[in-house]
């Protein structure tokens, strides 16, 4: 029987913790869970519009981890940000 958890098609993509503190154990197994339904193919994420430097917007992908904890991506969903909802704030306002 196959693993429906399989995602090798998208095996390069990666969580990479953005934060000072150290993110809790249940925080980051959710974090895989529910990455491992986006490449899966359910439709998790947003799209947000971040304020660049020179005035400019491009769209990131962001899931929510909970209250605090957000996932973030800039590549279009190739990388994975893991980081409290402190330092998204700062990240998508740049």
């Amino acid at each position: 029987m196959p693993d429906n958890r399989n995602i090798s098609h998208h095996q390069s993509a990666r969580i990479f913790p953005e934060c000072v503190t150290p993110v809790p154990e249940h925080i980051q197994r959710k974090a895989n869970g529910l990455l491992l339904r986006y490449f899966s193919g359910e439709r998790l994420c947003k799209k947000v519009k971040c304020g660049g430097k020179k005035g400019g917007v491009y769209p990131v992908l962001k899931i929510d981890i909970g209250a605090f904890w957000r996932l973030l991506s800039m590549d279009q969903g190739q990388s994975w940000k893991l980081m409290s909802h402190e330092r998204y704030n700062k990240m998508i306002s740049r």
